[in-house]
């Protein structure tokens, strides 16, 4: 045996006992299963829920700071109106924007529901695949803001 071979052994066995602290088994991968999935499919259903509230106020013209900077395609009247004398509607506008973020959410999505799916019982994997779907849930629509907006009841107010 030559040193090379006595280096790969060692290295070898860094990464097998690195891995081996990752994985979870018995009561706690069933209990971070059920938690990941607790946290995520409620954030899903929300983010679906708040499309049609971005979608209605995509439509309409943004008037106030929150709406403008809040929902990402939100439109001035002037703009609207602009969108309306070009030949596309706003209608149209919207519905594309949304599809646009639905084909985006839904790759992060995929990604993340794919690596719970695959390695659910490594810990710092149900992590990242936590981190990705609500990464791709809370950046590109943000139908959770537009949600707030449209029932105002759903915002927390901390007492300062």
């Amino acid at each position: 045996m030559n040193r090379s071979d006595t280096e790969y052994q060692r290295a070898s066995r860094v990464i097998d006992s690195s891995s081996a602290n990752t994985r979870l088994t018995g009561t706690w991968l069933i209990i971070a299963r059920v938690t990941w999935l607790a946290i995520v499919i409620p954030s899903v259903a929300l983010f679906v829920v708040g499309l049609s509230a971005s979608f209605q106020q995509i439509q309409r013209a943004c008037v106030d700071y929150n709406t403008c900077n809040n929902i990402p395609g939100a439109l001035t009247a002037k703009e609207l109106q602009a969108l309306s004398t070009s030949g596309f509607s706003v209608s149209a506008y919207a519905v594309l924007l949304i599809m646009f973020w639905v084909i985006i959410t839904a790759i992060w999505c995929g990604v993340g529901f794919l690596i719970f799916w695959r390695r659910s019982d490594d810990w710092l994997a149900l992590l990242a695949a936590f981190f990705l779907v609500l990464f791709g849930l809370t950046s590109s629509a943000n139908s959770f803001n537009a949600l707030a907006l449209a029932y105002p009841f759903l915002t927390c107010h901390l007492a300062s």
